[in-house]
């Protein structure tokens, strides 16, 4: 994975086919909204802390709302000599992408229609 930021569609494909692990970094506040099925939540914030639960064999894919915090977190994980992207335009081009996502009430996966 050579591409800093990765469009929705293939961070998607690197997460189902286990060749990345998707985080998203929104904060515990923002957890009610649209989120992707099988991504880890940490916040950007706690994300120093959490560094050495993350799997150093898989390359590190962040989402935020916009795409901002991913590229920090992402800057701050390949300082630490692991392998990071950013999903750009982060969850709203996510869901523009009409790509899957599940809801606080029931935590089921759904796509966009």
């Amino acid at each position: 994975m050579d591409e800093s930021l990765l469009a929705p569609w293939m961070a998607w494909t690197l997460q189902q086919d286990g060749r990345a692990q998707l985080i998203d970094l929104r904060r515990r506040g923002e957890a009610d909204l649209p989120r992707i099925p099988g991504a880890r939540m940490i916040p950007l914030d706690e994300l120093p802390g959490e560094l050495a639960t993350l799997d150093r064999e898989r390359p590190v894919v962040f989402v935020s709302d916009t795409g901002r915090r991913a590229v920090e977190a992402m800057e701050v994980l390949r300082s630490a000599g692991m392998t990071a992207a950013a999903v750009d335009g982060g969850i709203r081009a996510w869901l523009e992408a009409e790509l899957p996502i599940e809801t606080d009430e029931r935590r089921a996966p759904r796509t966009a229609t």
